[in-house]
């Protein structure tokens, strides 16, 4: 891709908002105003050309060449004063990695990020909606669409880098009860991850009862978080969409969490998840992996893995199964088919257990 390729549907307020936010400041209108000039003090005998139009047949020639001249101004590569521009009307949570090998992390680990990041975002949006310590259900309209809404930006040099963006108007704000019209929603949720996290870190390095929570803090968020940083140290940082000025001063800075907080972490989210049921309940998921073992009687017995989705959740849980279940769960791992288990689950921060076993067959057979 050349660099005209690159600024193709990038446009003037984008370029006017990056500019005014690094302290450029309109001096005069050329040409019958469809050039604006724009002069620096920290940066004497510099001027800016930007263009008000996109109709000019040059309109791509000059915005790379006035992308280039910023690159040599701020000693930044060309590449990222373009994504800037194409920013400036987002919020973007920024995820640093901080790996052993600084530019590779394992395909399932990145899926693993991806996913809890999403989950985190959309805990933000339920909690800022309806907080709650522990959303059963992460569904809301609202954070479906701004999840619909974001898009993956470019990456960069240096570890392994996620950068998740928003539009900062993407959800109408009308629909949402007690919207602020100095803060859209978008703001509001990328706000409240920030806040959540600076949060997490407090409570994580002293021992607060549960008083000290804040509303906003879910356990869903915590769980999130939790398997971003199983295994690397990570730092998560925002840049703000430049037509909107970020009020909030104490979450400017980078936090960075580290996988021995695990365990504080796992201590927050256990005050914060309710007690389960008693009673148990049917399960329906998939066999994913047969650990018996072959007793005297020469038949398998012992723990299964089922996967299975529990609160819009997906989960993994082990059951000890006796040598007739055994039979039905290799069966259905053979052909893939679906099982039922009636019995209590057990969550735990790490692993679960289904306990209590009253029933256990392919779902099929139970129609």
């Amino acid at each position: 891709m050349n660099n005209y390729e690159q600024v193709t549907g990038i446009y003037p307020k984008d370029i006017i908002a990056y500019v005014t936010q690094h302290g450029w400041k309109l001096e005069n209108k050329l040409i019958d105003s469809s050039l604006n000039l724009y002069n620096n003090s920290s940066y004497e005998n510099r001027q800016l050309q930007i263009p008000t139009k996109t109709e000019f047949d040059d309109y791509p020639e000059l915005l790379t060449r006035l992308a280039e001249k910023l690159s040599i101004i701020e000693k930044r590569p060309f590449e990222q004063i373009i994504n800037d521009w194409r920013s400036a009307n987002s919020d973007i949570i920024r995820l640093r990695l901080k790996t052993k090998d600084d530019y590779k992390i394992s395909f399932s680990k990145a899926l693993q990020t991806m996913e809890s990041t999403k989950k985190a975002i959309i805990a933000s949006a339920c909690s800022l909606l309806s907080p709650q310590k522990h959303h059963a259900k992460l569904r809301r309209s609202e954070a479906n669409e701004l999840m619909d809404a974001c898009k993956m930006e470019q990456t960069e040099k240096g570890s392994f880098i996620i950068k998740v963006s928003c539009p900062i108007y993407a959800v109408d704000d009308i629909s949402i009860a007690g919207s602020s019209k100095e803060n859209p929603f978008v703001r509001r949720v990328m706000s409240g991850f920030i806040k959540s996290l600076k949060d997490i870190k407090e409570l994580a390095s002293n021992d607060n009862d549960e008083n000290d929570i804040p509303e906003t803090l879910s356990s869903n968020f915590c769980s999130a978080i939790r398997n971003i940083i199983l295994e690397d140290e990570v730092e998560f940082s925002a840049f703000w969409a430049l037509n909107l000025e970020q009020t909030d001063k104490s979450i400017l800075k980078p936090i960075t969490l580290k996988p021995d907080l695990i365990p504080q972490i796992e201590r927050l989210e256990a005050k914060l998840r309710p007690t389960p049921p008693s009673q148990n309940h049917a399960i329906y998921g998939t066999v994913e992996n047969l650990d018996g073992q072959i007793g005297d009687d020469n038949k398998r017995s012992g723990d299964v893995t089922i996967k299975f989705i529990h609160d819009d959740e997906i989960l993994f849980a082990k059951v000890i199964l006796n040598s007739e279940q055994h039979e039905i769960a290799i069966e259905a791992y053979r052909t893939g088919a679906y099982v039922k288990v009636t019995g209590f689950l057990k969550r735990g921060i790490r692993s679960n257990r289904i306990e209590k076993i009253e029933n256990f067959d392919l779902a099929e057979k139970l129609k």
